[in-house]
């Protein structure tokens, strides 16, 4: 979903514009009595001067390659002014409401982000070279309150109705369609030695599950090796090469280990679901989520259009004709 309709305004703006030249202007000396004033007034919270600087800088640090000699400045100043506006009004609304971020949620979610970047250096991850971890991480936490906001007084109050889904399940019925899907269970073994032995166990008539539970080396132990259903791309390649081709429920591949960097697999053949359309309530749940999904942007105008109406909003606009540097 996209949070702030301003920014998708912003990267709009931005993705048609080459080179920058001329936002490196110092301040002039009849701006100083500009700077020393807000640039806006939200619920008397005040956007100063600095920090509307440093949301400008940023922008431009990001898409100054992106940017032409005759692009419209004060659209560009209007739009990010909008943006810190609409910012501060989800900063008030989510104290007033007691949207909170638990620190554990916090720091979990700020271990996948990081961790998704790998080893890439910190102002990579944070997107600037003067944004330090402790800022991004306020950053982050200050995003997942909006989106926390945003979903609890937006998303979760848009309805569907059983007619929209119905209709729009008709007219794409393409998009609902059940790939082949094989279950099975699992047994991980890290040599071929003790793969011929598991072989050899079943041979002498032991249960698949009870060889699961003393043999398997891989955290689906704990559920008997059972792997559910699944279908060809989501294993390991190893896998579909073996458990797409063993035919009936039961079968196991004893004569044809899948090897991968782990060790060794055997897998029984549960069952089978072949490829066919699926109904309306087996696709229901993803047809709500495609809707909701169209119907956000829109829900989301109208409520930040709410909030707006209610706040009071106060206006510099002659920092727009002032050069920032």
């Amino acid at each position: 979903m996209t949070l702030h309709r301003s920014i998708t305004r912003l990267l709009l703006l931005a993705s048609g514009l080459a080179v920058l030249t001329a936002c490196q202007d110092t301040f002039r000396q009849d701006d100083e009595m500009v700077v020393t004033r807000p640039v806006a007034v939200v619920n008397n919270e005040e956007i100063t001067f600095d920090a509307f600087q440093n949301a400008y800088q940023e922008f431009f640090a990001h898409w100054e390659n992106f940017i032409v000699d005759d692009f419209d400045k004060e659209e560009v100043k209007r739009l990010i002014l909008d943006n810190m506006i609409e910012d501060i009004l989800l900063d008030q609304e989510a104290r007033r409401r007691g949207i909170e971020i638990k620190e554990d949620v916090l720091r979990a979610r700020v271990d996948l982000e990081l961790n998704a970047e790998g080893d890439a250096p910190m102002d990579e991850r944070t997107g600037s070279p003067d944004k330090k971890q402790d800022e991004w991480v306020a950053f982050f936490k200050r995003r997942m309150i909006h989106e926390k906001l945003i979903q609890r007084e937006v998303v979760s109050k848009i309805r569907v109705s059983d007619g929209q889904s119905r209709a729009y399940y008709k007219a794409h019925q393409n998009e609902f369609i059940q790939p082949e899907q094989v279950r099975v269970r699992h047994i991980a073994v890290e040599t071929r030695g003790d793969f011929d032995s598991v072989v050899r166990q079943l041979a002498r008539g032991r249960d698949f599950i009870s060889l699961v539970r003393e043999y398997s080396i891989t955290p689906d132990r704990v559920a008997d090796g059972d792997l559910g259903y699944v279908e060809r791309g989501v294993m390991p390649p190893e896998f579909d090469q073996v458990i797409f081709r063993m035919g009936a429920i039961g079968a196991i591949n004893v004569s044809r280990p899948a090897q991968t960097q782990m060790g060794y697999h055997l897998f029984r053949l549960e069952g089978v679901k072949v490829r066919q359309q699926m109904g309306y309530l087996d696709a229901l749940p993803r047809i709500r989520d495609v809707l909701v999904e169209e119907k956000q942007s829109e829900a989301y105008g109208e409520w930040l259009n709410s909030l707006r109406s209610k706040a009071t909003i106060r206006l510099d606009a002659s920092f727009l004709k002032t050069e920032l540097g």
